[in-house]
C-alpha cells in the first residue's frame, strides 16, 4: 500500500465505499461518480498485485445484467491510476456514447439504494454425493492369476 493511494485506502475499508462484493482479492464498488447508472469499480486488495480470481468477479458483475438491464459494457483499465482499478460501465439502449467526461457526483440516496439492489451474494453450491453400490463379480482365473472385472 502506498499512504496516499485511495484506493488501497477503500480496499482496507479506511474510506466508506458501496460494496457491492468481495472475493479474496477484490472489491467491488459502486463509483461515486458514474458514467452510467451501475457503474462500478473492480479495485484489487493489493496495491500492484491482480488477484488469480478475476475471471470470476468479473463473471459476477457480468451477472448483474438482469438487474440493471444493460445493452453492453466497457472494461476499463486507466493506464493514469498506479492501482489495478478496472471501471466496468453499462451501456443502455440509446446511451450508446457513454465517456467519462464531466462525471457528476451520484446522489447519496440513488447509490444507497442500488448498492441493496446489486449486492452480490456469493451463490453456495452444494453437491450431493452419490451412494450407488457397485457390485464386483468374482474373480475369474486366468493363467494362474486373478481379474477383477468392474462394470459401472
Amino acid at each position: 500500500m502506498t499512504q496516499d493511494c485511495i484506493f488501497c485506502k477503500i480496499a482496507k475499508g479506511e474510506i466508506p465505499s458501496y460494496k457491492i462484493y468481495e472475493s479474496g482479492n477484490f472489491l467491488v464498488v459502486l463509483d461515486i461518480n458514474p458514467a452510467s447508472k451501475g457503474h462500478l469499480l473492480i479495485i484489487s486488495k493489493n496495491h500492484d498485485k491482480i488477484g488469480d480470481d478475476l475471471g470470476k468477479v468479473i463473471s459476477n458483475v457480468l451477472s448483474l445484467k438482469e438487474k440493471l438491464n444493460f445493452k453492453m459494457y466497457s472494461l476499463i483499465k486507466r493506464p493514469e491510476i498506479e492501482h489495478f482499478v478496472l471501471q466496468f460501465i453499462p451501456i443502455y439502449e440509446g446511451n450508446e456514447a457513454v465517456c467519462q467526461v464531466n462525471n457528476k457526483p451520484g446522489k447519496k440516496e440513488e447509490l444507497e439504494e442500488l448498492v441493496k439492489k446489486l449486492k452480490i451474494e456469493e451463490k453456495k453450491v452444494i453437491e450431493e454425493t452419490s451412494t450407488k453400490t457397485i457390485e464386483l463379480p468374482k474373480p475369474k482365473e486366468v493363467k494362474w492369476n486373478k481379474i477383477w472385472i468392474i462394470k459401472p
